[in-house]
């Protein structure tokens, strides 16, 4: 399969996903992050570059999809390369506090016109509601994303698996995710 078809075809799935996720984008409410170090999406195509950076400062309509289970949730990329995750924007577990961050990773020559590749890594810490008070128990669940930036018609679209890192087996590929840019609708939302 070429890169255009394969594109393509992540176009359509993209977008019929988009349209089912029947989430409107809302304002980012009660969010936690934990800055990052300072990571800058590079790439060396002209193509790569402009995709990579279109990610930034951008919301994100976020569904992840493991076992029989998915969830959306909002986030937003911010340029510095944390994520901001919504913690009361999304369909599943509300957690006490979350954290992230992202980059586009750097590879390929200045001809390769391919995707460039995204990875990213959420944490959510959530109470156990054992105890008492502040003492309640909380656990965290952290899960890396590593997938693809592309553009369907003016919008950013990241898609790929999810992962998590076990003690003994390592890294496990555990799901599937998918985002699509909501920047331009949460701007007409709010305008309204």
């Amino acid at each position: 399969m070429t890169n255009s078809s394969f594109i393509g075809l992540l176009s359509v799935v993209l977008l019929s996903v988009a349209d089912g996720f029947g989430v409107q984008p809302t304002f980012l409410q009660q969010i936690t992050t934990i800055p990052s170090n300072t990571i800058t999406p590079t790439k060396t195509s002209l193509f790569a570059t402009a995709t990579a950076t279109a990610a930034n400062n951008k919301y994100f309509q976020f569904e992840e999809m493991e076992d029989n289970e998915s969830c959306t949730t909002e986030i937003y990329l911010n340029d510095d390369g944390s994520v901001d995750v919504s913690m009361t924007e999304t369909d599943g577990p509300l957690p006490k506090a979350t954290f992230g961050t992202w980059k586009v990773l750097e590879e390929g020559g200045e001809d390769d016109d391919s995707p460039p590749p995204f990875e990213m890594l959420i944490g959510r810490t959530f109470g156990t509601g054992i105890g008492m008070g502040e003492d309640a128990g909380s656990f965290t669940v952290e899960r890396t994303f590593r997938g693809y930036v592309t553009m369907v018609g003016d919008a950013v679209a990241i898609s790929g698996s999810m992962h998590i890192l076990d003690d003994v087996k390592g890294d496990i590929d555990v799901g599937y995710f998918s985002m699509i840019d909501t920047t331009d609708a949460k701007d007409y939302t709010d305008e309204k």
